[in-house]
């Protein structure tokens, strides 16, 4: 896939596949600076907040081949030290569409931002972070 330029770093996906056989959503391979970071990450919902410094994705957790049993989790790098943290809330479907630099988060209850009724909020803050690991 082509790279794009995100809060300075050039961001490829590798190995875009279907997860579900409706047309999406597509996960592949996270790949900073020729670095890979994560496989079975949505390709359409990177968070990039430059007030931050951080880059939000979600990530998809294949853990049956039941659709209904698998999942998604948020996870973020800290741009400038590269540390890598997972907040440990499970979604059925998500998609980002603002996070505050005061760590409330809007998303959608689905895999696109197009229907209202679907908007919820969390404040991160209150779920437990969980470090992953350094990626630079």
């Amino acid at each position: 896939m082509n790279s794009q330029l995100v809060l300075g770093k050039s961001i490829v996906f590798d190995f875009p596949t279907q997860i579900i056989n409706i047309g999406g959503p597509w996960v592949g391979t996270l790949v900073i600076d020729q670095k890979v970071i994560a496989d079975s990450v949505l390709v359409d919902n990177l968070y990039p907040n430059p007030k931050t410094e951080k880059l939000y994705f979600i990530r998809y957790h294949d853990v049956s081949k039941w659709q209904k049993n698998n999942f998604f989790f948020v996870y973020f790098i800290e741009i400038e030290s590269g540390e890598m943290y997972m907040y440990d809330l499970k979604f059925e479907q998500i998609f980002i569409d603002n996070i505050s630099s005061d760590n409330e988060m809007t998303y959608f209850e689905a895999f696109h931002n197009k229907n209202e009724e679907q908007i919820r909020e969390i404040n991160l803050n209150t779920v437990k972070c969980i470090h992953v690991k350094n990626v630079w």
